[in-house]
């Protein structure tokens, strides 16, 4: 249903029922992982590989994240998510060849057709419309 307003400050906000604390904290602590890994080094974080280690009750919410947790933290490689005593990021310099589409250093030429980009910059190339 659409409704007309006169002004978008006759908006209201919509409300919420109950604040999903759980998911606030996977957000706080991907704040806070990406934070290390932007002081962790002067390169930028595309170039890094990132091992990171979490509080054993915080592993499991970021281990769903799957390749998600790549690239909250914007790294080209996750090298391994680890329990431990607190909140740590170890980084090093990226292995491989820079995708020339997202910059990150992951396997490139899985695509014959785009050869310089990584298979997901591949995938996306060849939806855009007039593409190959």
């Amino acid at each position: 249903m659409r409704r007309s307003y006169e002004s978008i400050f006759d908006v209201a906000f919509p409300q919420i029922a109950e604040v999903d604390t759980a998911s606030l904290a996977i957000w706080q602590t991907l704040k806070d992982l990406r934070a290390q890994v932007s002081a962790a080094s002067d390169r930028p974080a595309v170039e890094s590989d990132a091992r990171v280690r979490v509080p054993a009750d915080r592993e499991a919410p970021l281990r769903a994240l799957g390749d998600g947790l790549r690239e909250a933290l914007g790294v080209s490689t996750l090298l391994g998510l680890e329990s431990g005593p607190s909140l740590a990021v170890e980084t090093e310099p990226a292995h491989g060849e820079k995708c020339a589409r997202c910059w990150k250093f992951l396997p490139l030429r899985s695509d014959p057709e785009y050869p310089d980009l990584c298979a997901p910059c591949a995938a996306i190339v060849r939806s855009l419309p007039g593409a190959a």
